[in-house]
Order: C-alpha cells, then structure tokens, then sequence
C-alpha cells in the first residue's frame, strides 16, 4: 500500500474517534463567552485583566447554578485537538439559574469597546440555533473614571461587578419577539472607524442592534463573533445559522470638522446606510450620508434613536415580508406567474401552491427566483426579489392581483 493510502486511512480513523468523542457529550444548555475586547490599548486591558476576570466570574454565578466548569472540562473524555481544547477553556458552561423554555443554547457574551470618552460595556444574548440576538445591554464608564480605578484593582472590580450586575438584572434570555413577518436584519461595517478616542465601528453596530430588538425587530448576531461561528460549527455541523433576509451595512465617520480630534460626549457621527436584499444581494438605493447623534444618561447609557430614514426603510421592509399577507401574481408569462414575494418571505423551490378562491382550478409550484433585473414594479418600487411560480393547471385562468396559498396537498396528485 502506497504511503498516500496510509495517510488517508490516518484522517479518516482521526475523523471518525474525533466524531464517536464528540456524540459522547451533550450540547450545554448554555455557555458564558469570555470578553470580547475591541481597539482597547493593550496597556490598559493588561492592567485590568484581573479585574476583567473576576467580573467574569461573578456573571457565570448570577447565570449558572454552582458548580460550574469549562467547556474543556464538559468535554474532558472527549479527543479535542489542542487548539480547541484552548478555545474551550475560556468558555464556562453549567446549568442556568432561570428556565428559557428553549430548544437550543444559550449564548452570553460580554464585550468592551471605546466611544468617544468613555467605555462601553455590552451584554448580549443569543440563541446557538439561529444565531438570532435575543436581547443586549449596555452602560458605560468614564475613561478617566476606568484609569483611576484601575490603580486599586479592587475598586476597579467593584466598579465593573456593579455595571455588570446591573445589565444583567435586564438581560431577557429568551426570545420576545413574536412579530409576523419573515424580515430578519443582518448588520455590517462598511469602512472601519478605529480610533480609541473616537469610535469603533463593530461597537456602534452593535448599540444599534441592541436598539432594533428592544423595538421587535429579529436581528442576526452570531456571525458577527469569531468564536460563535467557532462553536456552531463544531457543535452543529451542516445546521446554518439562520439567513438575514435584508442587509444593512452601515459606513461609519466623524464628521470633518472633528476628524483630527478626540472626541466627548455628546458626540455626534456621520453614517451611510446601504441596504440590500439577501437573496441575490442586490443593493437598494443608500440612504444619504446623515448625522446620527448620541449622549449620556445619568446612569452611563448611550442615548440615541434610530434615524427616521432607517425606520421607515425597515417598516417597509417589515410589510414587504408580512407573513399576514400572501404572494400575489405581478406578472404573467405563460405558464409562468411573478409573485411579489419570494425566498426571504418563506418560499421554497418546489413549493406548491393554489390560487385562493379558485384552489381545485388553479395549482402551480416554485421553481425559481427573480430579482429587480426583471423591471417588475409594485408600488411604483421595483420588485428586489420574488418566486417564479409554474403554473401546470388553470394556466389560462390566471390574473395579476390573485392571491396564492400554499397547497396542503402532497405530490403527487395534479
């Protein structure tokens, strides 16, 4: 046998111990991700580690019931490689405090980002699944308030415990939103803003999630953490974490005047949203370059509203994707009819569906999609995406406007 053969016989026997130990422990019912720390000076996260540590630990107690261990010790007879073994050790694991009723894992991650004067720190929970973000909290703390606690750890971590206390008492760990609609927003950074004493773009990306789900939008969140994506493949290999249906990328700066300077609370940032449907990618019109201003509430909170622009996008979205409203016929081509809806509003390739009112007479099936290329309009908006339906019976009696339902019925009867 040729050495090559001995090789692959080697993966394959290290593929299939690596699988017979994975199946041998269960998925946690829910994990605590270390921080998640962005454009920090390394002089500064060095001396509060410690501090940072210890706050760690009391977030595990106020989520898990004691014990807890890490997820390199749930998986101890397991034959992790070393590498995740070190990824797995910065995880805690136990048994929640609360039941969420879920069928899935509970993410926890706590982060800190720079913003102006000030730190952020931000709570968010998600759902392993979905990669849905269930709820975030945020506060914040004086840079020179951090500098100056930072010289007696001990106050440093009183002060971090008490901020941390205080967003988990609000934290939902579970779903609330119970919107009838299939729109479900991923968010992205365009070019990055990456100055301490400015901003950072992923923190400002996520105060505005956090401000989407708490107003019952579906928000897409695990992607946009290394170490979810980490852990999802592993555990759930070949599940996907759920599509958006509608991108927002959202571009970053200061405004000119301040380009140069460090800035203070209020502050003031420019952002350019570009929108665009998940399906073939195509982009909307981008929202002009508008102001986006935020300040300081008494207890450290951000305050800012979404932008009246982006609220009316995300409306419109919302009804466009309304779960409450069937497909209706825009076009038709022959055999073939264009609905207004399409794969982000549920639809699938080979779906079947019927004609409402006139079920028994008309039938057709998915069998494929269309983008704004098509010119099709509604509205007076073009159409960024819809089904392209078969019709193979009552193909003469279709009509714009109609409706369509899904067929109950299962192949193969006509």
């Amino acid at each position: 046998m040729k050495t090559v053969d001995y090789l692959f016989l080697s993966i394959l026997l290290s593929s299939l111990v690596s699988s017979f130990a994975f199946a041998q422990s269960p998925l946690p019912a829910a994990m605590l991700f270390p921080w998640q720390i962005l454009q920090m000076p390394a002089e500064l996260v060095a001396n509060s580690r410690k501090s940072l540590k210890d706050t760690e630990k009391d977030l595990a107690k106020q989520l898990f019931k004691q014990p807890v261990q890490t997820l390199d010790e749930h998986h101890k007879q397991d034959n992790l490689s070393i590498v995740r073994a070190q990824q797995f050790a910065t995880i805690t694991t136990g048994s929640l405090q609360i039941s969420t009723n879920a069928d899935t894992t509970l993410i926890v991650e706590p982060s800190l980002c720079p913003m102006a004067d000030r730190y952020v720190l931000l709570l968010r929970a998600m759902d392993l699944k979905s990669g849905l973000l269930l709820d975030a909290q945020h506060t914040s703390v004086k840079k020179s308030e951090w500098l100056q606690a930072a010289k007696k750890p001990t106050a440093l971590t009183e002060l971090l415990i008490s901020k941390v206390k205080a967003m988990m008492s609000n934290l939902k760990l579970q779903a609330s939103v119970t919107a009838d609609t299939t729109l479900q927003v991923g968010i992205s950074e365009g070019s990055r803003l990456l100055r301490e004493d400015q901003g950072n773009s992923s923190c400002l990306n996520d105060l505005v999630a956090e401000k989407l789900v708490h107003q019952g939008y579906k928000v897409i969140a695990g992607e946009s953490s290394e170490l979810f994506v980490g852990i999802h493949d592993y555990y759930l290999e070949g599940s996907k974490v759920a599509r958006a249906t509608r991108n927002l990328t959202f571009v970053w700066s200061v405004e000119a005047k301040n380009a140069s300077k460090a800035l203070t609370f209020p502050v003031s940032f420019q952002v350019k949203i570009l929108p665009s449907e998940a399906v073939f990618t195509h982009q909307y019109e981008a929202l002009k370059e508008l102001p986006w201003k935020f300040s300081i509430t008494s207890t450290g909170a951000i305050s800012f509203g979404l932008i009246p622009e982006l609220l009316a996008l995300l409306s419109e979205e919302k009804t466009n994707l309304s779960t409450a409203v069937d497909p209706s016929i825009m076009k038709v081509y022959g055999a073939w009819v264009y609905l207004d809806k399409g794969r982000a509003w549920g639809l699938k390739i080979n779906d079947r569906l019927m004609v409402k009112g006139n079920e028994d007479k008309i039938k057709g099936h998915v069998i494929g999609y269309y983008g704004p290329t098509e010119g099709i309009v509604k509205s007076g908006q073009l159409i960024q995406e819809g089904a392209v339906v078969f019709i193979r019976k009552g193909q003469s009696l279709t009509e714009i406007g109609q409706q369509l339902i899904l067929d109950p019925t299962q192949y193969p009867t006509p």
